[in-house]
């Protein structure tokens, strides 16, 4: 709850200072798949709605052909921005994937690193500095932000902040601590290192907030 308060007052913020909010999300299709019911446009009443047809419950020989059927069929996984005028076309990301891997941290970083350089061209430059400063509430421009869950592929580190696993050998926990200047203890057991580690974790930093912050894009989730 106390997270969910600190996203809708920073939400309340940057609406106030007049940030550009992109809303990102994705989902995936079967080929040949439609929805028993869509969302419409609420205006134009657009939309398409197809019309269950049959009744019952499906046997299980249907039942298993017909999921035989669609391990054959194409996916397809949609990447997308939701902004102040709608979808951002020029950035909608598709691609085809399988039943198991809809997305993945490399493909989403690739995505994440071409439209935040996208929506800067297509927005306005700004400074690093002047960036810092609109963060602050010290300066005026096109202050961009993009609003994303905390999916795993939305959340990995970068390799300075990642910590420890308890699967890593005891050298390799050695030569962390020694990355990160924190004294190894002579005679130390494994157990012991990783606790040490774990007390003396960097920041997180996520390698999607890093890419768009070159760009100048934040990233809030």
């Amino acid at each position: 709850m106390a997270a969910r308060a600190r996203y809708f007052a920073k939400i309340n913020e940057l609406r106030s200072n007049g940030t550009l909010i992109f809303w990102q999300n994705e989902t995936w299709r079967n080929q040949n798949e439609e929805k028993t019911f869509i969302w419409t446009d609420r205006d134009t009443g657009a939309g398409r709605l197809r019309q269950s047809t049959g009744k019952g419950m499906i046997s299980s020989f249907s039942k298993m052909a017909c999921d035989c059927f669609l391990s054959t069929w194409k996916r397809l996984a949609i990447s997308a921005l939701m902004g102040p005028s709608g979808f951002h076309a020029s950035s909608i990301d598709i691609f085809e994937c399988n039943e198991d891997h809809n997305m993945n941290s490399a493909h989403f970083l690739t995505w994440i690193d071409r439209t935040t350089s996208l929506l800067r061209k297509e927005l306005g430059k700004i400074s690093l500095l002047s960036f810092s400063l609109l963060f602050l509430g010290l300066e005026k421009g096109t202050k961009i932000i993009l609003v994303i869950d905390n999916a795993t592929w939305h959340s990995r580190l970068t390799n300075d902040t990642t910590p420890p696993k308890r699967a890593w050998r005891k050298e390799a926990v050695i030569r962390w601590l020694k990355s990160n200047n924190i004294v190894v203890p002579e005679k130390a057991v494994k157990a012991e290192l990783l606790e040490i580690a774990l007390d003396n974790l960097p920041p997180k930093k996520y390698q999607i907030d890093e890419a768009a912050k070159k760009y100048n894009v934040g990233i809030l989730r």
